[in-house]
């Protein structure tokens, strides 16, 4: 077991119970340990990890999010991706097309994203962070889990998760079950004023 896998899930543990994730993870780490290092890791694994990490770093400090903002450079800018150009990875359970996850004028910590997951199979089980979600299912049908109910997940319904809100969905049909996950952290920032628009054209 690697150092960074070891220190991946470590931090995710020390996240789904704090909400904070140790500063020596950067942000792109932390999108790395929420959608992969956590997904089939034993409870008993984590906490061996946990204390591995623990008992050979002599100062771990915790970074909670943050209302400072990137430079505006660094933020997502308007723009369309389109499938050819979103990021694809393969994973026993299905597949994850990712298109934004790069911080945005009010969000970080965020992903936008279809995960088409394969019959009989979930992508985890319920699950719990701090990220607020949308889940939306386009094709196939399953079922929802939201804070321990269990519902029917069909083409066109919505879940919302507020933070720390258990939620997870499952498919329980014969087909593959898509969605649209929408998930972030708000940065707290007051709306922007529209801009002028002969000055906005200039641009």
């Amino acid at each position: 077991m690697s150092k960074h896998f070891i220190l991946s899930v470590c931090s995710n543990v020390i996240h789904k119970f704090t909400g904070r994730y140790p500063s020596y993870l950067t942000t792109a780490g932390r999108r790395w340990v929420s959608a992969k290092a956590f997904i089939g890791v034993p409870s008993l694994a984590k906490s061996i990890a946990c204390v591995a990490v623990l008992s050979t770093t002599s100062s771990v400090t915790y970074a909670a999010p943050s209302a400072s903002s990137a430079p505006h450079s660094m933020l997502l800018q308007s723009q369309v991706l389109t499938l050819k150009t979103a990021k694809t990875d393969q994973f026993e359970w299905g597949t994850l097309i990712t298109y934004f996850d790069k911080e945005t004028h009010g969000t970080q910590d965020s992903l936008t994203a279809v995960a088409i997951i394969k019959p009989g199979l979930e992508i985890h089980p319920p699950h719990a962070h701090a990220e607020e979600e949308y889940l939306m299912v386009l094709s196939g049908s399953g079922q929802w889990t939201l804070n321990g109910e269990v519902f029917a997940a069909s083409s066109g319904d919505m879940l919302y998760a507020k933070p720390w809100d258990s939620h997870g969905i499952t498919n329980t049909g014969s087909t593959p079950l898509k969605f649209i996950v929408w998930k972030w952290n708000s940065k707290k920032v007051h709306p922007q004023t529209q801009p002028n628009h002969s000055e906005h054209a200039n641009h």
